[in-house]
């Protein structure tokens, strides 16, 4: 959480996530995920010049796609205003390429979770 809440380099964010992906889509005591916190703050806390000199942008990007890889689920999660990591995005303006990411990574969470579904009931209805 708090990586992504204060702009931590986007290869932190990543090794973190692939390092304890439960802790990766874990919501704080408010309900936000580091995906919510990335979303929110992350632009503003981002310190190009302690990241080898790279764009926010980039570095956003970069964590997301490590957080949608690692913690998918996140993508999903409420906060307790009852918002997602997409609607967080959004009401923070964040560039709408990063929105889309996110987007195209919930469809895919979404799709894998129906796949695993199906299959899971295919394979019950089989051992009866």
């Amino acid at each position: 959480h708090f990586a992504a809440e204060y702009g931590a380099p986007s290869d932190v964010i990543a090794y973190l996530a692939e390092e304890d992906p439960s802790s990766a889509e874990a919501q704080d005591v408010t309900g936000m995920t580091p995906m919510h916190h990335l979303c929110q703050t992350y632009a503003k806390r981002h310190q190009p010049q302690k990241d080898c000199g790279r764009k926010t942008k980039k570095c956003m990007l970069e964590s997301m796609k490590a957080l949608i890889k690692f913690a998918p689920k996140s993508l999903n999660l409420e906060d307790m205003n009852g918002m997602n990591a997409i609607e967080c995005a959004i009401q923070n303006e964040i560039d709408i390429k990063l929105v889309r990411t996110l987007q195209k990574g919930s469809v895919r969470f979404q799709q894998q979770k129906s796949q695993f579904n199906v299959a899971n009931s295919s394979q019950c209805q089989n051992n009866m």
